[in-house]
């Protein structure tokens, strides 16, 4: 089964700060904001189920290609590249599917 893991559109009816929007689920995800915006996303959390249900899907997505070695180190280039190749093929999937819809 191909499982879509896009992140969720701005919900601004979930919003608890204005600074803070479900667009910033993917920063969050990769560690990418400030303590303080950080702790407005996870204020964001608590009121945005799909923003919940993303970064919860995205996690098991990226368990599923860890390294199951603890003597493997993961180098910044093969992140960069898995991260780029991740991006692609949800590139490719959505245009599928809006291809599909037309």
């Amino acid at each position: 089964m191909l499982h879509m893991y896009v992140q969720p559109e701005s919900n601004p009816g979930s919003a608890v700060n204005s600074n803070v929007s479900c667009n910033d689920s993917a920063a969050y995800i990769y560690d990418g904001l400030s303590e303080d915006s950080r702790a407005a996303f996870e204020a964001h959390l608590e009121q945005c189920s799909e923003c919940r249900r993303f970064i919860a899907d995205v996690h098991m997505f990226l368990s599923d290609f860890s390294p199951s070695d603890a003597n493997v180190k993961l180098r910044p280039d093969w992140i960069v590249r898995g991260l780029i190749t991740v991006i692609l093929l949800l590139v490719l999937a959505t245009t599928i599917v809006i291809l599909r819809m037309t």
